[in-house]
């Protein structure tokens, strides 16, 4: 081999280094998700850890495009991506994979098994399009099968809708059925239309039951308006949940209700 060949051979071994170093670079690797109670909030990691720390154990791969965009999240348990993935409490609701695809004021989610293929998740949907406003906030989200036809979650909830200010920090929620009808929060809580507060960090601290004029008020089987939650900032674990009163004090449940025909307890 001459010179000039070997030369071409060092430069192409190097060049296939920097992309595989770049790839790796724009992957994160976490023990655990955070819990969402809603789909409002950003899906993110908690507890990362380094490729070579983590062992047979499960973790979650979040794949970030060349703008930073979040492109798809994995499930990995024991060196293998299967199905998993929180099937109760998590952001891939018992996928594989799920893949984001970004179009013009709008976002895919298409959740996927070990193969690629897309499938039926843990509350019966196999997409999520989210539209975004002129600020890029969530604004609405639809829910369709495998076929692309638009359907109603496992919670019958046909189209999620947000009111959003314009920080991003104060966001009003309410879910819908295909008949028009309210339905709850989740099987859990008996909210209606929700006001939640965010921090900086994505993370929601109140969670407010409200009527039609805004105001706070009492669920009427679960008998409280709020919700306060505390986080560690440093690990984006939940330290403490206390229910309140309208006046944010602090408040026993009543009894629990489960939904009829729910299979799922508290999603997302």
């Amino acid at each position: 081999m001459n010179a000039f060949k070997t030369q071409i051979l060092t430069l192409l071994i190097l060049f296939t280094a920097s992309i595989s170093l770049h790839a790796q670079d724009n992957v994160e690797y976490y023990r655990h998700m955070i819990f969402r109670a809603s789909p409002y909030g950003s899906l993110m990691g908690r507890h990362p850890v380094a490729p070579d720390k983590i062992g047979y154990g499960q973790h979650f791969r979040i794949y970030k495009d060349e703008q930073g965009r979040t492109s798809k999240i994995e499930y990995w348990f024991r060196n293998t991506n299967r199905k998993g993935g929180y099937e109760r409490f998590g952001a891939i609701g018992g996928a594989a994979k799920l893949v984001f695809t970004y179009e013009e004021n709008k976002i895919i989610r298409t959740y996927q098994d070990e193969t690629g293929k897309p499938m039926i998740n843990s509350w019966q949907i196999a997409s999520e399009e989210i539209e975004l406003d002129k600020l890029g906030h969530k604004k609405s989200m639809i829910y369709k099968n495998l076929e692309g036809e638009r359907v109603e979650d496992s919670r019958g909830v046909w189209e999620m809708k947000w009111q959003v200010s314009k920080d991003g920090k104060e966001v009003i929620e309410s879910r819908v059925g295909k008949d028009g009808e309210s339905k709850r929060f989740n099987n859990f809580l008996d909210f209606g239309t929700v006001k939640m507060i965010f921090d900086d960090n994505g993370l929601r601290w109140e969670t407010w039951n409200i009527d039609e004029q805004g105001k706070k008020v009492l669920s009427s089987k679960r008998q409280v308006a709020g919700v306060y939650t505390t986080w560690d900032t440093r690990t984006k674990d939940e330290k403490q949940i206390t229910w309140v009163d309208t006046n944010g004090n602090p408040k026993d449940l009543a009894p629990f209700e489960v939904m009829e025909d729910s299979k799922l307890c508290i999603r997302y």
